[in-house]
């Protein structure tokens, strides 16, 4: 009863690891899904990219929250590879958006053609509002995106570094636990 005990303590970070694991990849996958519509309603290389990668890190990170509980050999690779590709993934698409920003595309979402036919009348209210717009557009956009990255490397690189140090608690379990005792956990956990 001692061994089993003491191997419910040295398998709690690996469960707690395993649960993130399946939170960050049902996370990212309903990110994914979300990203559908778009991929639908203006189909892109890049939406398909950014949609297709993070499907594939939402499927890996599931399959790998598994195998954490099961504490296989590896598996915090898997999953801190996983958590800088997604990384990769959020700073393409960040990249993507700040490359092809344009002034001119944020001038006319700030004001619609049906607008600015009606401040023909007002040009000294239409220039003003399109300096506001070339002023503080670029300003908002790519501080926007700029914190986007910067979160990300917080959030993705933390995760990453987080799941590399489990290595010494799957080699702790697996190394003192007997393989019976293992099997138990492992089937008490599915």
């Amino acid at each position: 009863m001692a061994a089993i005990r003491r191997a419910i303590v040295l398998r709690a970070p690996l469960t707690r690891a395993g649960r993130i694991a399946r939170t960050s990849a049902i996370t990212t996958l309903v990110i994914a899904a979300c990203t559908l519509p778009c991929l639908l309603l203006g189909p892109s290389l890049s939406i398909l990219i950014i949609t297709a990668g993070l499907a594939v890190v939402g499927v890996i990170d599931y399959r790998a929250s598994r195998q954490m509980l099961q504490a296989k050999p590896g598996t915090h690779r898997v999953l801190c590879r996983n958590q800088l590709c997604l990384l990769g993934v959020i700073v393409l698409y960040c990249g993507i958006q700040m490359a092809t920003f344009s002034t001119e595309e944020a001038r006319n979402a700030a004001l619609s053609p049906e607008t600015r036919s009606q401040l023909v009348a007002l040009p000294d209210m239409q220039q003003s509002i399109d300096n506001i717009v070339d002023k503080w557009a670029a300003v908002f956009h790519y501080g926007l995106y700029g914190a986007f990255i910067l979160l990300s490397v917080l959030c993705q690189g933390g995760l990453a570094f987080y799941y590399f140090t489990r290595r010494r608690s799957i080699e702790q379990f697996n190394a003192s636990t007997s393989l019976w005792i293992r099997r138990l956990l492992s089937e008490i956990a599915r």
